[in-house]
């Protein structure tokens, strides 16, 4: 595999606990004899995302009919709250597959058509209740919003979105709380900061975006109490550490 697809693969593994599953197998006599979860993981170089049983001594095994189709190049997977709904981000054909599980087998049968993204998209997030999705889009520098059916699962672009970020976006974060959005500037050395509405329409904080001592950042990520933001620069090997204005959510480094 690609240097790059290995890369990609290797973050974009992500564990989920299918309760639907019922946490195990049981025996004749109605005793658990084991508890797994599910590990999802984007295959970038063969368009398709594995899906594995990893039981109680992380032993993975690869469920029947994986790995399973998806848009080109997924880089991303993300699990609905609800453990309902799979979704893929396809920075290749510059979509979203959305997938429903069977909580039984672990089958994943994709709800087409797919959700257009803008150009490149390099990064995807999903707020905690599973509401909202935010996707980067590299190539057209903003942020796709969409709003998730409950139901269905379906997404919906947001009224307003995309909305416009800084040139070269790389990756992003949502802050704990979720009120703030921020998103590395690989070529700007810089980190753009965005106030996140009720309905996740995004605004950019006043003298956003903020700069950066080191260069060239690929990924951004907020502490525990949101007091500080982290930058890891690729160029410079170094970390950026800002620290986060609880109440404009302006950054100083």
């Amino acid at each position: 595999m690609p240097m790059r697809g290995f890369r990609l693969a290797a973050i974009s593994c992500v564990l989920a606990i299918l309760a639907a599953c019922g946490g195990g197998s049981s025996n004749p006599g109605g005793g658990k004899t084991s508890t797994s979860t599910t590990a999802y993981v984007a295959l970038p170089s063969s368009d398709q995302v594995a899906v594995y049983r990893v039981d109680s001594s992380n032993h993975f095994t690869n469920i029947v009919g994986s790995p399973f189709t998806a848009g080109t190049a997924p880089t991303t997977v993300l699990v609905h709250p609800s453990n309902k709904f799979i979704y893929s981000l396809n920075q290749g054909s510059s979509n979203i597959s959305l997938f429903t599980p069977d909580n039984r087998t672990g089958v994943l049968t994709e709800v087409l058509p797919r959700t257009s993204t803008g150009l490149s998209p390099a990064s995807m997030l999903m707020n905690k209740a599973g509401s909202m999705i935010f996707v980067l889009n590299q190539a057209d520098h903003d942020i796709s919003v969409y709003s998730v059916n409950s139901s269905s699962g379906a997404l919906t672009g947001i009224p307003g979105s995309p909305f416009a970020t800084a040139s070269h976006p790389a990756a992003m974060t949502l802050s704990r709380v979720e009120n703030f959005l921020y998103v590395a500037n690989i070529n700007l050395n810089s980190v753009s900061a965005f106030s996140v509405a009720a309905d996740g329409s995004l605004q950019a904080v006043p003298n956003s975006p903020f700069p950066l001592a080191g260069s060239g950042p690929t990924a951004v990520a907020t502490g525990a109490s949101d007091h500080f933001l982290y930058a890891i620069n690729q160029n410079s090997s170094n970390v950026s550490i800002m620290t986060i204005n609880s109440t404009t959510g302006a950054l100083s480094e």
